[in-house]
């Protein structure tokens, strides 16, 4: 299925990560509560948190526009935003507060994205439109 000469995953997945990212420039906002974050005996400071998830909703947001111009760096941050989210859910896991449907989603992205499909549609259409090819000789072969 196709939404607008795009695949309907990728068009799915630059909603959800547009709706990502507009929660997480909220809670920079101070408009939703953001969680107090420690690692381990170590608090950040204050404005840590902020500052990250400003950062993260910017990088979601910007995967988000990239991936439906269907542009190699929309595949990149969007990669790159699932796997942080991996490894922050796996985390959650391993300190006793297990997010299972997050975790869930963020494997089955992914996958989706690592799809032969998708990286061919992605990753090579940048490599394939820079390859120009060469003009046969004047006088024929050389």
């Amino acid at each position: 299925m196709r939404i607008v000469g795009r695949p309907f995953g990728i068009v799915a997945l630059a909603v959800f990560a547009t709706l990502g990212g507009l929660w997480a420039l909220a809670a920079a906002a101070g408009l939703r509560p953001l969680d107090d974050y420690t690692i381990g005996s170590i608090t950040l400071p204050p404005l840590a948190p902020q500052v990250v998830a400003a950062a993260w909703g910017v990088m979601l947001l910007l995967s988000a526009g990239l991936l439906l111009a269907l542009h190699r760096w929309g595949w990149t941050l969007l990669m790159l935003s699932t796997g942080l989210g991996l490894l922050g859910a796996l985390w959650q896991w391993w300190i006793g507060n297990p997010e299972p449907v997050r975790l869930l989603l963020l494997v089955a992205t992914a996958f989706y994205l690592n799809a032969r499909e998708v990286r061919e549609l992605l990753v090579a259409t940048t490599e394939r439109a820079t390859i120009v090819p060469l003009a046969p000789p004047e006088g024929g072969r050389q």
